[in-house]
């Protein structure tokens, strides 16, 4: 095996939880890991691991693209030209660390764990994400700006409604989920994960682990009321019964069609 290491550089922006994990002296020490981080660059003033990454003797420089943008007077995201600028001037702030590589990241996360395995023992969902965008939930809405992130054919079968929600692609066509609006009002959103619960998910299953899965899974859990009152109201495998709990069972990984 190679003894060669790269030399990294990170540009990141306000949001990186995982800076720490790719920092930590164990995963650097791995062969599967051959690099040194020589600086972490945030288009931001601050980003939220800055504190422990210079406690591991890696040096952060702050090239603030917002204040950039007002001193030429320009909308951020409209200029190229201002852009074009703004990414010159942010390999000239590197060029002292000569990086052998750069990497991009506005939210970063590790995969830790091999997809779809090694759950935690009371979190048995019966629905992979794929299997429920294919049945049709969340009327088509959710996910539908991120689907880079997951696998290409989790989306070839999916039932999707970018413009909005579309209670008709739901597996039982009725509409059962409240809006993110409402889950950020009552303080179920994790900053990681702002589209909610299905974001978690999906990412659990390609095999991130963060320090809100315990939270989640016992949220999952509780969901299991809708169940017991299925399968006390209604005769097994009668679909028409209570539609509304059996879609929202649906968004839950829970396939309620064998209830």
């Amino acid at each position: 095996m190679s003894s060669v290491r790269t030399s990294l550089s990170l540009t990141i922006s306000l949001r990186c939880p995982s800076m720490s994990l790719m920092l930590s002296r164990k995963l650097l020490a791995t062969p599967y890991f051959p690099c040194d981080i020589v600086c972490c660059v945030t288009s931001e003033s601050t980003f939220a691991e800055e504190v422990r990454v210079e406690r591991r003797g890696v040096p952060t420089r702050s090239h603030g693209i917002r204040a950039f943008y007002d001193a030429r007077q320009a909308r951020l995201g409209a200029a190229p030209d201002v852009r074009a600028a703004f990414d010159a001037d942010t390999a000239r702030l590197l060029k002292p660390f000569s990086p052998d590589l750069v990497i991009l990241a506005g939210y970063l996360y590790l995969l830790s764990e091999p997809m779809g395995k090694n759950y935690l023992p009371n979190f048995r969902p019966e629905l992979t994400p794929q299997e429920m965008l294919e049945l049709g939930v969340f009327g088509g809405r959710y996910m539908t700006d991120c689907r880079k992130e997951f696998p290409a054919d989790w989306f070839e079968e999916a039932k999707l409604s970018p413009g909005k929600h579309d209670a008709k692609l739901n597996f039982f066509g009725v509409r059962a989920s409240q809006p993110l609006s409402v889950w950020r009002k009552k303080g179920w959103i994790y900053h990681e994960d702002p589209r909610g619960w299905f974001q978690w998910y999906c990412r659990y299953y390609l095999g991130r682990r963060c320090e809100d899965d315990e939270r989640q899974i016992k949220r999952w859990r509780a969901i299991r009321r809708h169940i017991a009152q299925i399968k006390q109201n209604c005769r097994k495998g009668d679909l028409e019964c209570r539609p509304r709990q059996r879609q929202a069972l649906l968004h839950w990984a829970y396939d309620s069609r064998k209830i």
